[in-house]
């Protein structure tokens, strides 16, 4: 059996994706996405990385999501920028928006990208030193990484989890949120900052093999895509490819291939591990051959 899942990929220019002039175009074009004929309901729809161009209270869905998944009848995946909460700074997260418009789940990203969305050792270099000398560190990212195990989303395909952006090239997060029951990835990103090189191309290659050593279908929704889901084989079975705007609607499977995952997801890195051992074994002995 298999459900419909609706991915959006909106191709919002970069320079205008925070300009305050263009939020009204921003959200127009998502929704003319939303709203453009489908043959069926989807039972999920999942919106790329900061979709929503303002912060968003974590506890409160996004009203945008919040008025498509009832419109629709249907949870809503949504990229956000999260306020900041509780002493914590802004995270760049996903928000879960159930059927019914209220906020379901959250997740923020865990893996921060340096000097853009944080700058390492901030906290080390005094204030002083930042007004006189490092202004320039006040115009870059100040984001709070998110825990490493966070809440999975409960969707129609089972334990949902989530990567956000260049997540995705790194296989210990996927490969821990399927040891702990998630049954399908989403990742979601916005690659308009590479335009036309094969910065998009490569990131999109790491989802194929995230799906491959996890045994987990791929759902990713891109800004400028590439957007697509990938079956646990690494079989791309639905596309919308680069710089094309658009929704993509896709049949995904309801059950699991592989309950009991793959080989690396039961076992973890041990391969790599074990060589470098076998490496700093045979010098020792070459040494002490000698």
């Amino acid at each position: 059996a298999t459900a419909r899942v609706e991915i959006l990929q909106p191709c919002v220019d970069q320079y205008q994706k925070w300009d305050r002039a263009f939020i009204d175009a921003v959200l127009a074009n998502l929704g003319g996405l939303l709203s453009a004929p489908r043959s069926q309901k989807p039972a999920l729809v999942v919106w790329p990385e900061t979709s929503i161009p303002r912060w968003v209270a974590r506890g409160l869905a996004a009203a945008e999501g919040a008025r498509w998944a009832k419109a629709l009848g249907a949870p809503q995946i949504v990229g956000i920028i999260a306020g900041p909460e509780g002493g914590t700074g802004p995270a760049n997260g996903v928000q879960l928006v159930a059927s019914d418009g209220k906020a379901a789940g959250f997740y923020a990203k865990r893996e921060l990208v340096p000097f853009g969305e944080y700058v390492p050792f901030r906290g080390l270099i005094p204030r002083y030193v930042i007004e006189n000398w490092l202004a320039v560190l006040d115009q870059l990212g100040d984001m709070s990484a998110g825990a490493a195990d966070q809440p999975l989303f409960s969707t129609p395909f089972g334990p949902m989890a989530v990567t956000i952006c260049y997540e995705a090239m790194f296989p210990r997060w996927s490969r821990r949120d399927a040891a702990r029951g998630a049954r399908v990835l989403v990742n979601v990103t916005n690659d308009g900052w590479y335009k036309d090189t094969w910065g998009p191309y490569q990131h999109f290659g790491a989802n194929v093999m995230r799906a491959i050593e996890t045994r987990m279908t791929v759902i990713r929704s891109g800004n400028t895509g590439i957007s697509a889901v990938i079956d646990p084989y690494g079989v791309v079975t639905s596309r919308l490819d680069l710089n094309v705007r658009g929704r993509l609607d896709a049949d995904v499977p309801l059950g699991d291939s592989f309950p009991d995952r793959s080989f690396y997801v039961r076992h973890g890195d041990w391969f790599g591990t074990l060589c470098l051992a076998l490496l700093a074994l045979a010098f020792l002995l070459k040494a002490l051959l000698r």
